[in-house]
């Protein structure tokens, strides 16, 4: 089994999450949705040097009564209630009938029980509809400046901490709320707005208890029952979120967002269909739901159903054009149906909306190094780390599509300094990066280095790490592990790095001779390889440019002229569930022509390339299979043929006199067409035992 990976990331967004925004309304008022709006830039209040008072000296002998106030505020909004005491008991000392310093002073001794007053209707209105209209920064220097009037208001408290939540100042709307609940410890508004706000932080489990303190006062509070389902699914908690959902349809049974929310939970849990159903009776609801034909796009690309998908989310941007993330998954939906051009459209248009859209970037960076454009590649990974330079996803796609290209530098040190200190603990505990790493000491010829990330690599795996990797990604991961920690048991104990090399291009089997020599023309060579992931002979015959033909022909462009270079391609064209046998299952076209067609072309591209370098081509056929005791007779035989096949096109068509054909086929196989066991170091792989074989065979050829 040849080793591959596609270094694409599949990275849909979470979901859109219906939250509802803190509840500023009046309390024991009626409860009405409202929407959190933009944050604007808050006005800066100018405060004169903090200077307090010491021995016998007064604050306000070096302050005015106004800034005293303000400092006064800030120390017990910080918690140091003593100093704003001893600043008040200053205040009152000059201005001993002072209203704000008296109810203060009296609130934070915690003496008498103050009784929470608001200010009238007509007065709060006016406030919370500056809030409504998205005017945060006025409706909370509104509420501050009537909370100097009504210091015991516990609805101003609640305006002004909704206020500090809309302009993502969190902590300042968790201690407005809170003190709210010294006045008023049964406000279930209170603790609502406070799990949103912590929510926000991602303190997620006081979020819920937040919110379980507003359902012991208020059992009927559905708003509350909606959000704390968003907190339980963004734990990973999918049963109690549908759970918490239900609750708040039990209630209010056309609450469209809970509908979308339960559907999004339904997802998260596997059940795909009831997932469609949520959100489409969402939809039924309210027809201009845009957030709810988004996720059902979500759903829908989950099932594999990409067609209803983009129109979903098309439905998405008819109602909302600038839903940045609906042009994002549309992208991956368009990539995922093999329309590439259109995918890389529709990141662009999200990209338009969010210029710091990382996930943008490093979705359309992938479909870029498909298409073969791999500086293009390289730029949009660097712009996601340019915009979060710990985002690690977009690091370990570049740092695998640069350890092919980039055989002469290190790596890992290139890529960091686009990186900050802050990716580096995600990176130890990244499982790919360490195999990644591995790989590129590994042809770097640094074992010991290798040594050190293989160890670090079966850590995670013992740790589970790998347990969250795509299938293609464990494999990936597993099979290269055991692969090198084979080699590196074979490796000569002192690499010979600094003779004349012969180049070894090709997938996982350019690493079977690595750093061994070679005695050909009278001189030692070293053999270096020259790694392309996942690459096969199919690829190189495809009409159209791709990342294979690109990584390679830069790497043939690379090498010194006239090289003389070993190509091993053309395993995975020969596995029993994929490539040629599946292609010859699924087409009208005989097994013989795909592969006399196949080799053709594969063999063109390569002279093609060749024109101007004049290197010394050698290619190696294909081993003899490993007969597998997990495949029927009949599949074994299958594969057997295939090779047979691929073998005698190629023995058939390397006419070139610049070309040798290197035979590991006749020399691998018994009687019956499967593998010796001589030469094989696994399943797949040979090791350097054949050297002796192949330098016969270049002897004769010379």
């Amino acid at each position: 089994m040849e080793l591959i990976n596609e270094g694409l990331s599949q990275q849909n967004l979470p979901e859109v999450k219906t939250k509802q925004s803190p509840d500023v309304q009046i309390i024991n008022q009626t409860n009405t949705q409202t929407t959190r709006q933009k944050p604007s830039e808050p006005d800066k209040d100018i405060i004169g040097p903090e200077v307090l008072s010491v021995a016998e000296s007064n604050i306000l002998d070096t302050n005015k009564l106004d800034q005293a106030l303000r400092i006064a505020k800030r120390k017990s909004k910080d918690g140091n209630h003593a100093e704003a005491k001893n600043i008040y008991k200053d205040i009152l000392q000059k201005f001993p009938k002072h209203k704000k310093a008296l109810t203060t002073l009296k609130l934070l001794k915690g003496g008498d029980t103050l009784t929470p007053k608001d200010p009238s209707s007509s007065l709060l209105q006016p406030i919370i509809d500056l809030y409504n209209q998205g005017k945060l920064q006025h409706a909370l220097s509104s509420s501050n400046q009537m909370l100097e009037r009504y210091p015991t208001s516990v609805s101003l408290y609640n305006i002004a901490g909704a206020s500090y939540a809309g302009l993502m100042q969190l902590d300042d709307a968790i201690t407005s709320y809170k003190q709210a609940l010294k006045l008023n410890p049964n406000c279930a508004e209170a603790y609502y707005n406070m799990g949103l706000a912590l929510s926000e932080k991602g303190a997620l489990s006081a979020a819920i208890d937040s919110y379980k303190k507003a359902i012991n006062i208020n059992p009927h509070y559905a708003e509350v029952y909606n959000n704390m389902g968003l907190a339980l699914h963004l734990k990973g908690e999918s049963v109690a979120a549908i759970s918490s959902f239900k609750k708040a349809l039990k209630i209010i049974p056309n609450y469209a967002e809970a509908h979308n929310n339960m559907g999004s939970a339904l997802r998260g849990n596997g059940d795909l269909e009831s997932a469609i159903n949520s959100h489409k009776k969402a939809i039924k609801i309210n027809p201009h739901y845009a957030e709810a034909y988004y996720n059902l796009g979500n759903t829908l690309q989950r099932k594999g159903n990409l067609k209803s998908a983009i129109d979903s989310y098309k439905h998405a941007l008819k109602i909302n054009p600038n839903h940045a993330q609906s042009y994002y998954n549309m992208g991956n939906a368009l990539r995922d149906n093999d329309d590439l051009e259109a995918a890389i459209k529709k990141y662009k248009q999200a990209l338009e909306i969010k210029p710091d859209f990382v996930e943008a970037y490093n979705n359309m960076a992938s479909i870029l190094q498909i298409k073969g454009d791999l500086n293009a590649s390289i730029q949009s990974y660097q712009d996601a780390l340019s915009i979060k330079p710990d985002h690690a996803a977009s690091f370990v796609n570049c740092e695998s599509l640069q350890i092919q290209i980039s055989k002469y530098y290190n790596v890992d040190d290139e890529l960091k300094s686009l990186a900050n200190k802050s990716l580096d603990a995600q990176l130890v505990e990244n499982p790919t990066h360490q195999i990644s790493l591995t790989i590129n000491d590994f042809i770097q010829g640094d074992n010991p280095a290798a040594i050190k990330r293989l160890n670090r690599y079966n850590e995670l795996v013992q740790a589970g790490k790998t347990k969250d990797l795509a299938d293609s990604d464990q494999l990936f991961c597993n099979a290269y592990a055991k692969f090198i920690d084979h080699l590196i048991k074979q490796s000569p104990i002192t690499p010979t790095l600094n003779k004349k090399k012969i180049y070894h291009i090709g997938e996982s089997h350019c690493l079977s001779y690595a750093h061994h020599t070679l005695t050909t023309e009278q001189q030692t060579f070293c053999i270096s390889p020259v790694i392309t992931f996942g690459a096969k002979a199919y690829h190189f015959s495809k009409p159209q440019e791709n990342q294979y033909k690109s990584i390679t022909k830069w790497n043939l462009d690379t090498l010194p002229n006239g090289s003389i270079v070993f190509i091993s391609f053309g395993e995975i064209d020969c596995r029993a569930h994929e490539g040629l046998i599946q292609a010859s299952h699924k087409i009208d076209t005989s097994l013989e022509i795909l592969v006399e067609n196949m080799v053709k072309g594969y063999l063109a591209w390569f002279l093609d390339a060749n024109k101007t370098n004049m290197h010394r081509y050698k290619f190696f056929n294909v081993p003899a299979p490993v007969y597998r005791v997990n495949y029927t007779l009949e599949v074994n035989n299958e594969v057997a043929n295939v090779i047979d096949l691929f073998n005698k096109s190629l023995k058939h068509q390397v006419k070139n006199p610049a070309v040798d054909l290197i035979d590991v086929y006749q020399v691998t196989k018994n009687e019956s067409g499967f593998s010796n066991n001589c030469y094989h170091s696994d399943e797949v792989h040979l090791d350097h035992r054949i050297l002796g074989v192949i330098e016969d065979q270049i002897r004769m050829s010379t």
